[in-house]
């Protein structure tokens, strides 16, 4: 039976293009001296679900880019958002994975407060929903040399 070790890590970050992500004590499992991994396999698409689908951090984007200009919604009460208000902001996720301890998780992105009902909206203006989070996210496991 293989005896799994895991360790804490008090401070992760990455940076990609307006998005800069910070994951404060989370629990990596060890391979070895210099190989970190997820604490389970599933770890990766659970934290990107929590992001995405749970906190709904992004807002939602509808119509064409070739032709219209795109909309962009509230996810949680669907009212419309001004993009030209967006400015850097810091959403703080506590988030809980299985039987590990709870870590913390920090996204900076351009945003907008829903005028209706307060929620801090990411708005992604590149048309590729989340890709420059998951990419800061990456880069943040990279300092620390974790693979999947």
């Amino acid at each position: 039976m293989i005896d799994n070790k895991y360790i804490v890590i008090p401070i992760m970050t990455g940076t990609y293009k307006d998005a800069t992500v910070t994951i404060l004590n989370s629990t990596f499992q060890v391979k070895n001296e210099s190989a970190k991994s997820y604490p389970a396999p599933d770890f990766g698409s659970w934290l990107v679900e929590q992001i995405y689908d749970v906190n709904k951090f992004l807002a939602d984007a509808r119509g064409f880019y070739v032709f219209f200009k795109k909309k962009f919604y509230c996810p949680s009460c669907s009212t419309q958002l001004d993009p030209g208000l967006r400015k850097p902001v810091e959403t703080v996720y506590e988030l809980k994975f299985r039987g590990f301890d709870p870590f913390t998780i920090k996204i900076v992105f351009p945003s907008v407060g829903c005028p209706k009902c307060g929620k801090v909206c990411g708005i992604d203006m590149n048309g590729s929903p989340g890709y420059d989070v998951s990419a800061a996210i990456l880069q943040a496991f990279e300092t620390e040399h974790i693979k999947p």
